[in-house]
């Protein structure tokens, strides 16, 4: 049986990565989802989760910066186009929620959903 880590490392289909902030709260959220493809998918929910990462614990998990999810998504081998800190820091700045945007490995994206006004 291979493990979570193992399973992103080995990966040959990109990894669902979502990273975002709650403008209510202020806090930060990362996960790492396992590909829908994966043979051992169903043991796997996520490879990552700000939820369980017990570095976290002593803000429940909720960072106010997306700074520290860029070094363990890193050290998952996983390869997160800049473009994606990028907007969401801008998205924080603007005190922007809801807006969900896809981005490809060479760093173009597009929205998929905006806010609701």
């Amino acid at each position: 049986m291979t493990t979570r880590r193992q399973r992103a490392l080995k990966a040959l289909h990109p990894t669902p990565i979502e990273s975002n902030r709650n403008a209510q709260e202020g806090s930060c959220h990362s996960t790492a989802s396992c590909d829908a493809d994966d043979e051992d998918a169903d043991e796997c929910e996520f490879v990552y989760s700000n939820l369980d990462d017990p570095k976290l614990a002593s803000c429940y998990g909720l960072p106010k910066s997306l700074d520290y999810f860029k070094g363990v998504l890193r050290g998952l081998g996983l390869q997160v186009p800049a473009s994606m800190f990028e907007q969401s820091e801008l998205d924080m700045l603007g005190n922007v929620g809801n807006r969900c945007v896809s981005h490809t490995a060479d760093g173009q994206f597009a929205c998929a959903r905006t806010p609701l006004s």
